[in-house]
């Protein structure tokens, strides 16, 4: 479903759609040299919702202002078996889980732009943020030669992202183009393992990663000729922590600045 309107300086716009249903899956592996057979079934059942909003505001002709938000989520159940025996032994082992997931995605973004009196003459100022969250319920069963064991296993995952870009686009003249920028991407993670299992350690886990940029590029055309010479300086780092319990953290660290120089040209024959 999709809705746009528009009045005057506005322009609101939407839609909504969504699906879901059941998936089975089926199949089996035959091994001959131990006259083993795996069978496996599954089955899971899932509803989607994706819904966006967004609104455009003309202030003049020069300038706008536009901001839009995607909200999904995903409910997804599923449950599975495998089945695997040993030619003429009575050997069986058989498993079976039971998995609940559950996950959302937050997107929000807005755009400034201001338009200069010469054609192709810009400012920009781009804002993203992406935020996922997910949770994963799951319940085993296993058997083996008259020996079962059950246990639990939770899983949450978070996950954002932030983007943010200026763009300054300067056509000095008809032979002459100047471009400037500046970009900064922050992502973080956050991930917790959790095992009623004792053969399984718990475990969290954390990753940050920081990366600042800012670029220029100077473009000209003279009679057949073009060539255009940029650079680009970029700023990554990187902090990441694995913890798991009982044992020491395992931690990983990394610092880079870039230097990205560009040269290209172009050479067009006369007709």
């Amino acid at each position: 479903m999709d809705l746009n309107y528009r009045a005057g300086k506005f322009n609101l716009y939407g839609n909504y759609g969504n699906y879901g249903g059941k998936s089975p899956v089926r199949g089996n592996i035959t091994r001959e040299a131990d006259q083993s057979e795996e069978i496996w079934r599954s089955e899971s059942d899932r509803i989607y919702h994706l819904t966006k909003i967004g609104v455009d505001y003309y202030l003049n002709d020069k300038n706008s202002i536009s901001f839009f938000t995607n909200q999904s989520s995903l409910v997804n159940d599923v449950i599975g078996t495998t089945n695997i025996t040993f030619g003429a032994s009575n050997n069986v082992i058989y498993q079976r889980y039971v998995s609940d997931r559950e996950n959302s995605t937050s997107v929000y973004n807005l755009d400034y732009r201001r338009q200069f009196s010469k054609k192709g003459h810009f400012v920009e100022l781009e804002m993203d943020h992406n935020q996922y969250e997910g949770v994963e319920l799951t319940d085993f069963f296993y058997s083996n030669e008259g020996i079962t064991n059950t246990y639990l296993d939770d899983i949450e995952d978070e996950r954002v992202n932030t983007a943010i870009n200026l763009d300054f686009v300067n056509p000095i003249s008809d032979q002459i183009t100047v471009e400037l920028g500046a970009e900064a991407r922050l992502q973080r993670i956050e991930n917790s393992y959790v095992s009623s299992n004792v053969n399984f350690n718990n475990s969290e886990y954390t990753y940050d990663r920081d990366i600042f940029s800012i670029y220029g590029t100077y473009k000209q055309v003279f009679q057949q000729w073009r060539y255009q010479v940029g650079i680009r300086l970029e700023n990554y780092e990187v902090n990441g922590d694995f913890r798991p319990s009982g044992e020491s953290n395992d931690i990983f660290k990394d610092d880079i600045f870039s230097v990205y120089p560009s040269v290209f040209i172009a050479y067009t024959p006369a007709n």
